[in-house]
């Protein structure tokens, strides 16, 4: 081989010649500090895996295969269509419980869950970055992050006594720190109550912005535990990494701090719209009524009587004056903006 003989020719030669007689030349370089080589994206699940971590949840990495059964739980109507008719389907599977490529990332989880309880842990609280197969093509696989909360979540605990399962509650917050960490204004979320088939009617919600669904979260359906073997409720989400927007500022560099002397306060309200109206549209009207003295708005109550196809909403509102004091007056007109914005937007009326 001439390319061998050459190489070799020219290696005999700078070794007689002497490496220390060559005289040393710097790379070039174009810029003072190399740029980095971790995406946006990357540094972003980064982010996610150590806030997770920092919830008390473990990394898990499983299988991206499932079995046929446990697939057709958790598919839609079009992937079961795809499953029966083997395009998810491996030809040479390594096991024939691993046979299909998995829907969602919470198949694997469940059953890791499920053998840490039966090893005797009192909890088992995993999630797992990866991607999960809604087709035979590039397009229809999708990253997500998964997590399951199953067991105890404390064994005492001063508030609830001796044990604390988790409920959805607790996987709403885990959920929403993750989004928070991401740069994601929480009060621009939406929610959305036609979660996959696979949680609970009525205990899980989806969160989007605007179309895009960001995450599902709520307890796991009855059926669903009933076939992994869980004795109590099992919380879970899934969140589409892919779908999170990316945050607009370039720097981490935090804006300066704008301190206002004025004294901030509070207005509460009391309004009555249908029961099956989302308290999310009263909310958005509320704030949309005066954008630049409303900071905050909150729910503080809701009654909903038996006898009655309308619910009680009370709502606070916190105000922070500008350049100077509201009076009575501005006051007043502020009060009457949000009274006519959520009868206008969320018919709503004031009790």
């Amino acid at each position: 081989d001439n390319t061998e003989a050459s190489r070799a020719i020219i290696e005999e030669i700078l070794r007689l010649y002497g490496f220390d007689n060559i005289e040393s030349q710097s790379l070039p370089c174009d810029i003072a500090l190399p740029k980095t080589s971790i995406t946006p994206l990357q540094r972003r699940r980064s982010i996610m895996r150590r806030q997770l971590a920092m919830s008390g949840f473990y990394e898990t990495v499983t299988w991206s295969f499932v079995d046929h059964d446990s697939a057709k739980l958790f598919a839609n109507d079009a992937l079961k269509d795809m499953i029966d008719s083997k395009k998810i389907v491996l030809q040479n599977p390594i096991a024939d419980h691993l046979s299909v490529m998995r829907p969602s990332i919470l198949i694997s989880l469940l059953q890791a869950a499920k053998n840490n309880l039966d090893y005797g842990h009192l909890g088992a609280h995993l999630f797992e970055v990866g991607a999960v197969y809604h087709g035979n093509t590039a397009e229809s696989q999708i990253n997500m992050i998964s997590g399951v909360r199953a067991g105890l979540l404390t064994n005492d605990h001063w508030r609830y006594g001796e044990k604390k399962y988790a409920d959805a509650f607790d996987i709403k917050q885990d959920v929403l720190s993750v989004l928070s960490q991401c740069q994601i204004k929480i009060e621009n979320l939406q929610v959305s109550n036609q979660p996959p088939s696979y949680y609970h009617p009525g205990k899980a919600i989806g969160l989007r912005l605007g179309s895009k669904i960001l995450a599902w979260l709520g307890e796991i359906h009855p059926k669903i535990n009933k076939k992994f073997g869980f004795k109590h409720p099992v919380q879970a989400f899934e969140i589409f990494v892919d779908e999170l927007p990316l945050p607009r500022q370039k720097t981490t560099t935090k804006p300066a701090l704008t301190h206002l002397p004025l004294q901030a306060f509070s207005r509460d309200f009391a309004f009555l719209i249908d029961k099956d109206k989302q308290v999310e549209q009263l909310l958005l009207a509320v704030k949309a009524s005066e954008k630049k003295y409303i900071t905050h708005v909150s729910i503080f109550d809701i009654y909903e009587p038996q006898d009655s196809d309308k619910k009680s909403i009370a709502v606070r509102v916190w105000l922070q004056p500008q350049e100077q004091s509201l009076t009575d007056a501005d006051i007043n007109k502020i009060c009457q903006n949000i009274i006519d914005n959520a009868a206008k937007k969320a018919q709503a009326i004031l009790r």
